[in-house]
């Protein structure tokens, strides 16, 4: 506000100033002496640059923006005809208006108070704008925020749910499995003869039966949609982040994606950390960083699948390695590809997951 009234005060001053000496002449003597026009211009200049200052004096220490309408127009009035008032003194004290005619001093004053009144009453008004527009923006990135640790914490816990669920059935299976394998062995070892040979074949329809299982298992840790592809599954994903935060997908080719990365149970596990990919570098934006974009960028590179996911760091911009970074770079390398972070020129994060495309024959 300070500032309003410093930039629109000394523009209104010099332009008082210079209408005055055209308008009005400099006077042809002061106290029985000749007015040189340097010192009728240099006076005025002063007294109009005093009472600048001195309205911004009074207006910082009667907070005008911070009171209620009636009271703040009530306040902006009184600044505006004091400041006047004081004006018309020095006006008269240094003998540019005569000490015996004070209407022209009066008529000034008038004139100079409606002038400063709505001065003070416009740096009021954008101040209060620009109050309103911060806290406009404050109460959305707070409504940002509270969405995005609300999904983070949401996605987070179904995460750990689905993937404890799926781990203690795998276990048990697995356990149960391993006896009934160690019995139908026993049998087998007893056995002769034709019996033998449909021993075999019942443990090898079993053997592929625990494979199915497992498929299955990987399946119902990740959301039904990656059993359509990669990209339907990230698309899904994408639906569930609230509005305030924009995510942007971009895949170069999605027939050549789709045929990089399968569908149904061919290759799901290599799909499953990819999406993962996606999933954690996203859930970490929003919850480390606050991001307000994101950037999800899929596609096929030189005989690698590239998953990248870029945020605008609308947080602070400070990026350090998000926990759980390692973890997820160590299960790329599992699948034979590799995983990279690196700042974005705009300042923002970019972490980005290399994978072999599945053979042309899976």
């Amino acid at each position: 506000m300070l500032v309003t009234i410093a930039v629109l005060g000394g523009a209104v001053a010099l332009a008082a100033t210079a209408q005055a000496i055209i308008v009005l002449g400099v006077p042809d003597e002061l106290v029985g002496e000749p007015v040189p026009l340097s010192w009728d211009l240099g006076r005025r200049i002063f007294i109009n640059l005093l009472t600048v200052i001195t309205t911004l004096l009074i207006v910082s220490q009667l907070r005008i923006e911070t009171r209620r309408p009636v009271t703040a127009a009530a306040l902006v009035l009184t600044a505006g005809v004091g400041v006047a008032a004081l004006r018309a003194v020095m006006q008269i004290t240094v003998g540019i208006y005569s000490q015996h005619d004070v209407l022209p001093a009066l008529a000034d004053a008038a004139v100079s108070g409606v002038m400063i009144s709505l001065i003070i009453a416009f740096a009021a008004y954008v101040t209060r704008s620009q109050q309103r527009i911060r806290w406009a923006e404050r109460t959305s990135h707070l409504s940002a925020a509270q969405s995005s640790q609300a999904l983070v914490t949401l996605l987070r816990t179904q995460a750990r749910t689905r993937h404890q669920l799926a781990s203690d059935n795998h276990d048990t299976l697995k356990e149960r499995f391993g006896h009934v394998m160690d019995e139908i062995a026993e049998i087998i070892g007893d056995a002769d003869g034709l019996i033998k040979l449909r021993m075999q074949s019942v443990q090898r329809e079993l053997a592929d039966v625990a494979i199915a299982g497992q498929q299955g298992l990987a399946m119902f840790s990740y959301p039904e949609a990656l059993d359509h592809g990669l990209v339907p599954a990230v698309r899904a994903f994408i639906t569930v982040v609230p509005n305030p935060i924009a995510v942007r997908l971009r895949v170069s080719d999605p027939g050549e994606v789709h045929a990089a990365t399968g569908a149904g149970s061919v290759q799901i596990e290599r799909r499953a950390v990819l999406f993962h990919t996606v999933v954690e570098a996203t859930l970490n934006a929003l919850e480390f960083c606050r991001a307000q974009r994101i950037d999800v960028e899929i596609g096929v590179t030189a005989g690698m699948v590239r998953v990248s996911v870029a945020d605008d760091a609308a947080g602070d911009g400070s990026h350090r390695e998000a926990p759980g970074l390692d973890n997820l770079r160590r299960q790329v390398s599992g699948i034979g590809g590799r995983l990279e972070s690196e700042l974005t020129p705009a300042g923002g994060c970019r972490v980005i997951a290399f994978a072999p495309r599945i053979p042309a024959f899976a």
